[in-house]
């Protein structure tokens, strides 16, 4: 009986603990679970931002972008509009060298023809001078037109790299 008794007691002492370290280990388990599902939550909360913040800074880019494109279109519009005024110009005044020089092969008194001659010599200045003006503007619609290319393609990459995240990001949040 009194091992019956003592075996009785230790049972009854053990079942306790027994149950305890049952429900210990079923708790940590449960724990763990937690604190890995936590863990994969914090995980994707920092992707998620990284991916925001990268998705605002190409926001950004891409707007800088597009105003430069825009300042070198506007930029190209005005030289090409200087080009044509400058070809009116150009046109205009070759047309009375033109007439000059017919004037001069005629009959002409001295003073006619000094006046003539110093109109000619006027007229082939601003000829010449603005036939100079256009070459410039010419060589500045070459590289307006290559460098508003160069800012196009940019533009583009970043416009692609923003639909690119913006996918990315609808599909981490849905």
């Amino acid at each position: 009986m009194k091992k019956t008794a003592l075996l009785l007691a230790i049972v009854l002492v053990m079942a306790p603990v027994a149950y305890a370290a049952d429900y210990s280990a079923e708790s940590s388990g449960i724990t763990m679970k937690l604190l890995e599902e936590v863990h994969a939550l914090r995980l994707a909360i920092q992707k998620s931002s990284a991916a925001n913040s990268t998705a605002l800074i190409t926001v950004e880019l891409t707007k800088m972008a597009n105003q430069k494109v825009e300042y070198l279109e506007q930029g190209l519009e005005q030289v090409k509009s200087d080009i044509l005024e400058l070809d009116d110009l150009i046109t205009s005044d070759s047309a009375k060298l033109r007439e000059v020089t017919e004037k001069l092969s005629g009959p002409l008194n001295n003073q006619e023809a000094s006046d003539l001659r110093q109109e000619q010599a006027s007229l082939q200045d601003i000829v010449q001078r603005n036939t100079r003006k256009r070459n410039a503007l010419l060589d500045k619609q070459s590289n307006l037109q290559m460098q508003l290319g160069r800012e196009q393609s940019k533009y583009s990459s970043l416009q692609d790299r923003l639909k690119s995240l913006e996918a990315g990001i609808d599909v981490t949040n849905h």
